[in-house]
C-alpha cells in the first residue's frame, strides 16, 4: 500500500501571496531609498539656508550696532 502525503490545499495560494508580499516589500524598499536620498538633498539645501540666515542675522546686528555708534557720535559736540 503506497502512502500518499497529504498536501495543503491552500499551498499554491499561500506561495502566490507570499511572492506578492516579497515583491511589494522590495518595491517599498526601493521607494524608501529614493525618498531618503531626496530628503538628504533637501537637508543639505536647508543647511545652506540656515548658514545664510546666520550670516544675515550677524550682518544685521553689526549694522544696527554701527548705526547706533554713528548716531551717538553725531550727538557729541567736538567743538571744544
Amino acid at each position: 500500500m503506497a502512502t500518499k502525503s497529504v498536501e495543503n490545499p491552500h499551498e499554491e495560494q499561500q506561495k502566490t501571496l507570499l511572492n506578492r508580499i516579497v515583491s511589494n516589500v522590495k518595491k517599498l524598499n526601493d521607494v524608501l531609498e529614493e525618498m531618503n536620498g531626496r530628503i538628504q538633498e533637501i537637508n543639505e539645501y536647508n543647511r545652506d539656508i540656515v548658514i545664510l540666515s546666520q550670516f544675515w542675522t550677524n550682518y544685521n546686528r553689526n549694522a544696527t550696532f554701527n548705526l547706533m555708534i554713528l548716531a551717538n557720535n553725531e550727538k557729541i559736540d567736538y567743538s571744544d
